[in-house]
């Protein structure tokens, strides 16, 4: 047995530089696979997350399979509260696919408990040749995966000989001993996790440290059930001044993990006794050595899928217990702000998610706009002032947010896009400015006249007000159609608002011939020919806004 020694020569500036270059190697090979991953698959996985939550079941199967496709449950998280927001899915839902992403968040463990260090270089040099010798893009996001995946296990064995010299340390040694008491090993993973806020760079050091034989398997599991609960304090820290229901979706993630944690405290030992023999059975001390990395990993698997089956039928108690902390005010409820609901600063670091994000917005915008504009024609009859300036503040409430969304996008452009982001970005700024243009023509025409009209006692004859009526209501099914075109990108949708032309053009033309046949030589009937005449015009033109918006979503060769 080595001698344990106090004063051993230790060279505490390389070995402090090569931990935490090692743990930034390790941290970034994690963020090379997730954005990778995200630009191979984020946009299918997301449309999986929002359709698979049926009940409670499919959400946790959605949500660990997401999170184990993308190597991020943040994102998951930050994915499924936008959706809460949104009304999209019902917390209740949101709560099955979080404790989901927990499970799928067990797959990192596994893949750096393996030991493929020396395969490290050379998963880096296949993942930069593919970034350069490839012009296919989703081989070159292969690549990326590939130089993450060799970033992480390169990061991990410099931690691990960085460590070797304390190997005989006694003081180093002494001070590991501590995490004995798996109290303390559980605060210190999760302090540790909440300040450098990556419960990922916890599961690194802590496997590093069971691999050169500082810590035992118990001490590590606790260290990986604080890590548990210091992610949620940063996401929890994080939705406070946030929407009510981002709070919520993050207290539900702190009950889970915090109650979760303190269930398997207790039980810690029999858990390291049960991993340990799923990992090697009748093994030497040197070989249970080698093999704790591999244990930890299972036992992470292991409390991460029971704490799912206990608190999966619990979920109603949760979300009461939730709503009892934060409960619905008087002014969410009748709150009229319209806000943007998906974006998120988290999601700027991948653009394929951000611009996701984005045209979700935009729907949300034409939702709005929709509702808005169902009740302008109505108003033409009524003469309402009250009404109208209820329509004078909803049409402001959404041209500030078409102009919150605009600002998120100019903050996506700041980020390294390649050349198919670049088109995805041209094409948004492209939608928004025919947005602006739509919310510019209803204000400043249609509402205009509108305002003109019941100031001056104006009425449109019935026959008038039904061409308009007709009008609109073609008009408003073109806009709808276009918004969807340009989302999906539906080429078929596109054509269809374009080829309506004729029949704009057709109605506009009865619309003039009959302005013709009642025009009078009167100073009044003139009036009322160019207020009515004025709503015509801002009709048409938003039409032509519809038929730009379906443009977008035409290839380059049929625009």
């Amino acid at each position: 047995m080595e001698n344990l020694v106090s004063n051993v020569s230790i060279d505490w500036f390389n070995l402090t530089l090569n931990l935490v270059a090692g743990l930034a190697l390790f941290l970034y090979g994690i963020h090379l696979m997730v954005k990778s991953l995200v630009k191979v698959s984020g946009k299918q996985m997301r449309y999986f997350l929002a359709k698979m939550t049926t009940n409670r079941f499919s959400g946790a199967f959605s949500g660990a399979f997401f999170t184990a496709i993308i190597q991020s449950s943040s994102i998951t998280t930050v994915l499924t509260v936008s959706f809460v927001a949104a009304g999209l899915m019902t917390l209740q839902q949101s709560a099955a696919i979080i404790m989901g992403a927990n499970l799928g968040s067990t797959i990192t463990a596994q893949l750096v408990a393996f030991e493929i260090g020396s395969l490290a270089l050379l998963l880096i040099v296949s993942g930069i040749s593919l970034q350069f010798i490839s012009k296919i893009k989703r081989y070159k996001d292969f690549g990326v995966l590939l130089l993450g995946l060799g970033l992480l296990f390169y990061g991990m064995t410099m931690m691990k000989e960085a460590m070797i010299p304390l190997r005989n340390y006694e003081p180093f040694l002494l001070f590991m001993k501590e995490f004995d008491n798996l109290l303390y090993g559980l605060l210190a993973g999760m302090i540790f996790t909440a300040v450098i806020q990556s419960s990922s760079a916890t599961l690194g050091i802590a496997i590093v440290l069971a691999s050169n034989g500082f810590l035992t398997l118990p001490a590590g599991i606790a260290l990986l059930l604080g890590a548990n609960i210091g992610t949620t304090i940063t996401a929890l820290l994080a939705s406070i001044g946030s929407s009510r229901n981002a709070l919520r979706a993050s207290l539900i993630h702190f009950k889970f993990n915090f109650l979760g944690a303190l269930i398997w405290l207790p039980f810690i030992p029999q858990l390291a006794y049960f991993s340990q023999s799923m990992t090697i059975d009748n093994a030497t001390n040197q070989q249970l050595a080698d093999y704790v990395p591999r244990a930890l990993a299972n036992a992470h698997l292991i409390f991460n899928l029971i704490n799912l089956l206990i608190f999966l039928p619990l979920i109603g108690v949760i979300v009461w217990m939730v709503f009892k902390l934060v409960p619905l005010k008087e002014s969410e409820k009748n709150n009229k702000e319209i806000k943007p609901i998906y974006l998120d600063k988290n999601l700027l670091e991948t653009p394929v998610l951000a611009f996701n994000a984005v045209r979700l917005e935009v729907m949300q915008v034409k939702e709005h706009f929709s509702v808005f504009f169902k009740k302008l024609t109505p108003l033409i009859k009524e003469k309402n002032s009250d009404k109208l300036s209820k329509q004078d503040l909803q049409i402001k409430l959404i041209s500030n947010y078409q102009i919150d969304i605009l600002h998120y996008l100019g903050e996506i452009s700041r980020a390294d896009l390649n050349e198919v982001e670049q088109k995805h970005f041209l094409q948004l700024m492209s939608v928004l400015s025919l947005i602006n243009r739509m919310l510019e023509t209803t204000e400043t025409e249609f509402l205009s006249a509108l305002h003109k009209m019941a100031e001056e006692n104006i009425i449109p004859s019935d026959e008038m007000t039904i061409w308009i009526t007709k009008l609109a209501n073609e008009v408003e099914k073109s806009l709808d159609k276009a918004f969807m075109a340009v989302s999906e990108q539906d080429e078929y949708k596109a054509t269809e608002v374009i080829a309506k032309t004729h029949n704009i053009d057709n109605l506009i033309q009865n619309v003039l011939q009959h302005q013709t046949r009642q025009l009078k030589p009167s100073n009044e009937r003139i009036k009322i020919f160019r207020l009515e005449m004025k709503i015509i015009y801002s009709l048409s033109s938003l039409y032509t806004s519809s038929k730009r918006l379906a443009r977008l979503a035409l290839p380059q060769n049929k625009k």
